[in-house]
């Protein structure tokens, strides 16, 4: 067989075998093991989350490793023998210079801040439940000084410290004054983008005009994955992505420099514990990436580089103890071990099956779709670190092996929470990986065809005059320049009671009057605002009952109402549930309080309940 004959069986084999999987689908798994009795709509429907994670291994690996085996056997005059992968090889290929560029850094630095300076700013309302998520854990901040032991957090210590940040920032605490601090952080996060892609030119195989103009795609690319949607920051890369992108910065400036910098190896070490304690599965996935950076350095005989790391993280952790103390430091051990033990329970959803459900399951269509972008970017990487004809150092190939773990790892979102924002926001390094490729090849071919392609001083023109029309049309609402201080400065102090609908206000209100003797608030809703538009913290770290679903945690909460004795519970609000009634998901709970307490309000879908005289 010929070399395009190979390339159609190759294929047709994995056709078959994506197939075969999306066919089996359903049959792949184990049954569910859940001692602790969380309740969630998964658990209802007796099924195991950890079931989609062995299917989705199944479906990128099996197609992945056939593409391998079947080059290795049918095409194997254009494959680098499997003993020289990993051998190490270096290539003399110009990388662009930062100081060379500075320009065009700044000029899209200045555009990016134009952007936001230009933003529509008055469509902003409360949701009751991820505003919630940050403005309560927040004010409890203020009451009990204290992060992980006031507030048992969804995501983590960001709930906490990125809104007390911005209160003291503005010295306002204000609704207004998180949202601007959000879209300051997403700003950031596009402008660190910019460096990721300055970075990924360093592992391109093109030559320095070529890299200027693969910058000025994949920051364009990059740039637009990005958007100032709040507080669900849902985008392809959201602001919690910030600490991955500057991970990848730092790892690729390790491996491509190949030097022992000290203090390149302790902000890779840095990293991944800043994560962790601001957004726990972000934590958990750096640490995956980190722990194959250890192995590869081990690999190597970098011994040296090994003891930094290995030092630095050692000297970073005895030191978050020593900054919070035991008792945080517990809260927040306690706070991330249950978090990652009962959230795919408590609030997943079944992954679509593959092909099957396109037209049967909503978002089924989006899942397949990204699930073959998985696969794609996997024989894109595969296939750069394998084939002759492409030469790449093994730096090179080093690093494209960490984007594509990055990729798969990262992609436990979508399967812990099949919606749309959660599928759409795991696909950011699958589109990432496939368009560099695909933009390397396209460039590589220009360069083959035509003598001279693009004169090297003549593309940055082309860029900056490109970056300038682009940024223009597309994202910078000229309109709203002139008044861009006062809307900013608008959206700072206006008041709370601006974001809240007519019906919630009448509540509040009514409640501020009712609880005026109250020194706290318990909530059992999931109308997590309710607190913070009372101006009083939370009776316990539980602010958000629906996560204390399982025996563990309903035990410890009734605990503290016990401990407690509040006068009052909401019980009800018409506002937000997250799949179930947190009367259904904490039964234990539930059962508690209406032994306990009696019906005292009951208006517009809210409830209250009062404690029962001794």
């Amino acid at each position: 067989m010929n070399y395009k004959s190979n390339n159609f069986f190759n294929l047709l084999l994995i056709s078959i075998i994506i197939f075969i999987i999306s066919y089996k689908w359903k049959s792949i798994g184990i049954p569910l093991v859940n001692h602790n009795q969380v309740v969630g709509n998964i658990t209802l429907k007796d099924y195991n989350p950890i079931n989609d994670t062995i299917r989705y291994v199944i479906f990128i690996s099996l197609p992945i490793i056939s593409f391998i085996l079947f080059n290795y056997f049918f095409n194997n005059k254009s494959v680098i023998a499997v003993s020289d992968i990993l051998k190490k090889t270096s290539y003399d290929n110009e990388n662009l210079n930062i100081k060379e560029h500075k320009a065009i850094f700044s000029l899209l630095t200045f555009l990016i801040i134009l952007e936001i300076a230009t933003l529509d700013l008055s469509h902003f309302m409360l949701d009751t439940l991820h505003d919630g998520d940050y403005l309560t854990p927040a004010q409890n901040y203020l009451f009990y000084n204290q992060i992980w032991t006031s507030s048992y957090t969804v995501h983590g210590g960001s709930n906490v410290i990125y809104p007390v940040i911005a209160w003291k920032i503005f010295n306002l605490q204000t609704i207004g004054a998180i949202k601007i601090f959000f879209i300051i952080l997403i700003g950031l996060l596009k402008i660190s983008c910019v460096f990721l892609a300055f970075q990924m030119t360093k592992i391109s195989a093109l030559n320095k005009n070529g890299k200027l103009i693969l910058f000025f795609l994949l920051s364009i690319l990059l740039i637009r994955m990005s958007y100032y949607q709040l507080p669900m920051n849902y985008s392809l890369i959201s602001y919690r992505d910030i600490y991955v992108v500057l991970f990848l910065i730092f790892l690729i400036e390790a491996i491509v420099s190949n030097k022992n910098k000290i203090i390149l190896n302790c902000l890779i070490s840095f990293i991944p514990i800043v994560s962790l304690t601001m957004h726990i599965d972000i934590g958990v996935y750096l640490y995956f990436i980190y722990f194959f950076y250890l192995l590869y350095l081990l690999i190597n005989k970098e011994y040296k580089k090994i003891t930094i790391n290995l030092s630095a993280t050692l000297i970073f952790w005895l030191t978050f103890f020593l900054i919070i103390g035991k008792v945080e430091f517990y809260s927040f051990y306690f706070h991330f071990v249950n978090i990652i033990k009962s959230i795919d329970l408590l609030h997943g959803s079944e992954f679509p099956q593959p092909f099957f459900e396109i037209d049967q399951v909503k978002h089924g269509a989006r899942a397949t779709k990204s699930l073959m972008l998985q696969v794609v970017a996997g024989i894109f990487i595969v296939n750069a670190i394998i084939k002759k004809n492409f030469k790449y150092s093994y730096n090179q190939k080093i690093i494209f092996f960490f984007l594509f773990l990055v990729s798969f790892i990262m992609y436990k979102n979508a399967l812990g929470r099949s919606d749309s924002y959660h599928i759409r926001m795991s696909t950011d390094f699958p589109i990432l990986i496939v368009c560099f490729f695909s933009i390397n090849y396209l460039l590589q071919i220009l360069e083959s065809k035509i003598t001279n392609f693009v004169n090297y001083k003549k593309t940055i023109g082309i860029v900056i005059i490109t970056l300038i029309t682009f940024f223009s049309v597309e994202n910078i609402k000229f309109k709203n320049l002139l008044i861009s201080k006062k809307n900013f400065k608008n959206l700072l102090i206006t008041k709370d009671n601006k974001y809240i609908n007519k019906e919630t206000s009448n509540f509040i209100n009514f409640l501020k009057i009712e609880f005026k003797n109250e020194k706290c608030i318990n909530n059992f809703t999931e109308d997590l605002s309710i607190a913070y538009l009372l101006k009083k913290p939370s009776c316990n770290k539980y602010f958000a009952a629906w996560l204390t679903s399982g025996i563990n945690l309903e035990n410890d909460y009734i605990k503290n109402l016990k401990k407690i004795k509040s006068s009052y519970i909401i019980y009800k609000s018409p506002q937000f549930n997250v799949d179930l009634e947190t009367t259904v998901r904490l039964k234990n709970i539930n059962k508690f309080i209406l032994r306990n307490y009696t019906l005292y309000y009951d208006n517009n879908g809210y409830e209250i309940y009062k404690i029962n005289k001794l």
